[in-house]
């Protein structure tokens, strides 16, 4: 688990298909339990899994970014960058590899 600079907590669930979510406060009364306050931030594709639920929120260059350490072949960290405004990673182009 992970909080980010805008008030996002960031949550992974290891199910089928691994799945960070982000969790957010909207009506600002204690809990993330309402409708639209957690969805699904990126989940893995195929056989893929999270190692070790890692999930990294980190300044770079002044600019908060997440890592996401997944399982593969290989192994592999990724950025997720949500480019496109959604407020989710829905695709490769926002979930570069930075170590592979």
């Amino acid at each position: 688990m992970q909080a980010a600079r805008n008030g996002d907590v960031l949550v992974v669930d290891r199910g089928t298909a691994d799945t960070l979510y982000a969790l957010r406060d909207l009506n600002a009364d204690g809990d993330a339990m309402d409708t639209g306050e957690s969805t699904v931030y990126w989940t893995a594709g195929g056989a893929a899994s999270l190692v070790d639920n890692l999930v990294e929120i980190v300044e770079f260059d002044g600019t908060e970014i997440i890592v996401l350490a997944e399982a593969s072949t290989p192994d592999r960290l990724f950025r997720l960058d949500d480019f496109d405004g959604y407020g989710a990673i829905t695709n490769a182009t926002e979930m570069p590899t930075i170590s592979d």
